[in-house]
């Protein structure tokens, strides 16, 4: 998730709820965004080649780790 909520918003976008439960749904969004990140550049991490969207100072902090 974003800093603005933008990709809550998207989600609004497609899907209707009781706004009772905006703040839970809120809540579960940014953990399930969370998880996908953690997963994402644990994978990068792990992966023995660079990606192209990493720079080189973090690239090798990750080596290192």
């Amino acid at each position: 998730m974003d800093e603005e909520g933008l990709s809550l918003i998207l989600l609004q976008k497609h899907f209707i709820w009781d706004e009772a439960i905006t703040a839970m749904l809120k809540v579960a969004w940014e953990k399930l965004c969370a998880d996908r990140y953690a997963d994402f550049t644990y994978r990068m991490r792990r992966s023995s080649t660079k990606q192209h969207r990493v720079s080189q100072e973090i690239w090798e902090s990750w080596q290192k780790a």
